[in-house]
């Protein structure tokens, strides 16, 4: 590498002293028309120059000192790149929601427009005074890169924080108050001199309180399975018992439904008992909810080898290919879908739900849907959960 002569730095300050305004409007230009930085069309001014000139100071502050440049270009520009401005610059890009790799598109088009000057003058950058320039740029991109990466942390840790409360309000400040809601409910009704209007007054106030609750448990399943997924107290369980309690009780909510119920093979595993009928329960609602109230409801368990595999059939409009592949993502459905859930009080969070409690279990869900054959919702389990090792009950 080329030494600088003392002349050569200092005919450089000069130059980018001169034309600092052009240079810095020349890198603003680059930086708006660029489709690699969205987020500077939102700036103002101000905000999209932010601490780059300060920078640009320091540099021609820097080459104004020959010795220094001479002797320790690349030591100096590394002190640059790593100060205050250049530490103030990322906190302000991060603050404004700015990806990483926008940030330092910034960045390289200033190295740039930088050399473009000095092209332009004739002037060869190169000994110390390059060193200076690109050690400087190279810091301040690294030092962007460390500090916006320590506010996104800290930003999760906010966020984490923050769904703890709302967790904590879900939980407790919001599902105890409704509990009691529920109970004065239900024990009014019992009244024996309670009139008849009142009777079906309360009856509502119950349902209401049911779809809360169940809406408030979604949102907690969500919150979880965000956080670490939704847990599971794996046990010995008999698939076919449970699924024919579960079934009784949903025949009660809904009379006009016929929901077949078949199953072969051997029906015992070690699962969590209420997280599976929780999934059952879902997949049996979106199949009525999605289903002409004529046709039946197919629930079928097959227990061969070392896998469960349930299904649930409905007849109801076949689901739109588009959709299929987004169907268990949180609050995705289409414009019948939207219908049926707002219809049924619920979030949308259901088929969302029942898949992490599938993956909980170290199974496997999928569904097909057409015209002939209806929608099927298949659900494989293994007999052992991933996270037990307790073995399936005696027959």
């Amino acid at each position: 590498m080329k030494t600088d002569d003392p002349g050569r730095s200092l005919q450089l300050a000069s130059l980018l002293h001169d034309r600092k305004q052009a240079l810095i409007q020349r890198w603003a230009r680059r930086v708006l028309d660029d489709p690699g930085v969205p987020e500077a069309s939102r700036l103002s001014v101000p905000e999209l120059l932010d601490h780059v000139p300060i920078l640009l100071d320091q540099i021609i502050d820097a080459l104004m000192q020959p010795d220094v440049v001479r002797t320790g270009g690349e030591a100096c520009g590394r002190a640059l790149g790593s100060g205050s401005a250049a530490k103030e610059h990322a906190r302000s890009r991060a603050v404004r929601r700015y990806g990483l790799d926008h940030a330092l598109r910034e960045l390289s088009l200033f190295r740039s427009a930088l050399l473009e000057e000095c092209r332009s003058a004739s002037i060869a950058l190169e000994g110390g005074s390059a060193q200076l320039i690109h050690s400087a740029i190279d810091m301040v991109m690294s030092t962007v890169a460390v500090t916006m990466e320590r506010e996104t942390s800290s930003e999760l840790r906010k966020e984490a924080e923050f769904r703890d409360r709302v967790m904590a309000i879900l939980g407790h400040d919001l599902r105890d108050p409704l509990s009691s809601i529920h109970m004065a409910a239900s024990l009014l009704q019992k009244r024996e001199d309670m009139p008849e209007g009142g009777s079906k007054m309360l009856a509502r106030v119950t349902r209401c309180a049911d779809r809360m609750a169940r809406m408030i448990n979604d949102l907690l399943d969500l919150t979880r399975s965000r956080a670490r997924g939704i847990p599971i107290e794996p046990k010995p369980t008999n698939l076919h018992d449970m699924c024919r309690h579960l079934l009784n009780d949903l025949e009660l909510l809904h009379p006009e439904r016929a929901i077949l119920y078949s199953h072969h093979g051997d029906g015992r595993g070690v699962w969590d008992s209420d997280r599976l009928a929780q999934m059952v329960c879902n997949l049996l609602r979106n199949a009525i909810h999605y289903s002409p109230p004529s046709t039946p409801v197919h629930v079928t368990i097959d227990g061969q080898g070392e896998r469960m595999v349930l299904s649930v059939n409905n007849q109801g409009t076949p689901i739109s290919p588009e959709l299929l592949p987004r169907l268990f993502e949180p609050f995705r459905r289409g414009a019948r879908e939207a219908e049926a859930q707002s219809a049924s009080g619920g979030l949308g969070l259901g088929l969302f739900i029942a898949r992490q409690i599938v993956i909980a279990h170290g199974g496997t869900i999928g569904a097909m849907s057409d015209q002939e054959h209806g929608t099927t919702f298949t659900v494989s389990l293994p007999r052992l959960s991933h996270t037990s090792t307790t073995a399936p009950p005696e027959p």
